[in-house]
């Protein structure tokens, strides 16, 4: 039986399947983790060089292609700038890929398997996604309560996404200069307010076609200027069309995990 499984967060996507994947040569800004079992992947680089692994992390913008077959496959996605795995930003380096040892995630087999196997929760699949991202060196996130000004921005901008939302009208909502309001943003939310709002109109757009909306409708309910900008900012942050995994045809189960 074919599996293909999506889970949306509000600034990154995990994708677990056992279907064959090959795709063409490509690059993304979020980052990349890609886990396979019991047999490994490929990775073709730019410069054509073939590297097989069972776990491996693409840095944001590395240009690569992807082949998997006969074997399960999660593929996590992230953006760059996320604080909780700031750990690993020493070593993570952009346009490159790092090739890790697969003994790291030995005793994790049970629990990837059940990822295929079961029906798991969100929280079950960001509880092993951060258990994964710990072999790595990263621990979770230490911040203090949410800033009150951060909070209303934060749900300003999920009721309001058709809206224009620049760093300075936010700034001016949370009643702050917009260098003291990006620095508070990053800090307590852990990515940039521009990056951030980009995930949740695609997270937004997820949510409406999961309503049974097109492309069309999704990207102009969300504060996309057309289907193509949406189209465009889904493959420039993930690596693929938004079809590929939200389109009706696209045979994904999906589950949005706010």
């Amino acid at each position: 039986m074919i599996i293909k499984k999506l889970f949306i967060f509000k600034n990154s996507f995990i994708y677990a399947t056992n279907a064959t994947l090959k795709n063409e040569l490509h690059s993304h800004y979020a980052s990349s983790l890609l886990i396979s079992w019991p047999n490994s992947f490929t990775i073709i680089d730019e410069a054509g060089l073939i590297q097989k692994s069972q776990f491996a992390i693409i840095g944001s913008n590395t240009k690569h292609r992807l082949e998997s077959e006969n074997s399960n496959l999660i593929v996590a996605q992230w953006d760059p700038h996320e604080l909780e795995f700031s750990n690993q930003s020493s070593w993570i380096k952009r346009n490159h890929i790092h090739i890790l040892a697969w003994d790291r995630l030995e005793h994790l087999r049970a629990e990837l398997d059940s990822v295929i196997d079961k029906e798991l929760s969100c929280l079950q699949i960001y509880s092993l996604y951060q258990r994964i991202h710990s072999t790595l060196g990263s621990s979770k996130r230490k911040v203090s309560d949410l800033d009150h000004r951060i909070r209303m921005v934060c749900n300003y901008i999920q009721a309001n996404l058709l809206e224009p939302l620049h760093v300075k009208i936010l700034a001016n909502l949370a009643e702050l200069s917009e260098t003291r309001f990006m620095h508070l943003f990053k800090e307590g939310i852990g990515i940039p307010v521009r990056r951030y709002v980009l995930w949740q109109r695609l997270f937004g757009a997820a949510k409406e076609m999961q309503k049974g909306k097109s492309l069309t409708e999704a990207a102009y309910e969300v504060g996309f200027s057309d289907q193509a900008h949406l189209s465009r900012t889904f493959k420039d942050m993930l690596g693929v069309q938004p079809s590929l995994f939200l389109g009706a045809s696209s045979g994904v189960s999906i589950q949005l995990c706010n």
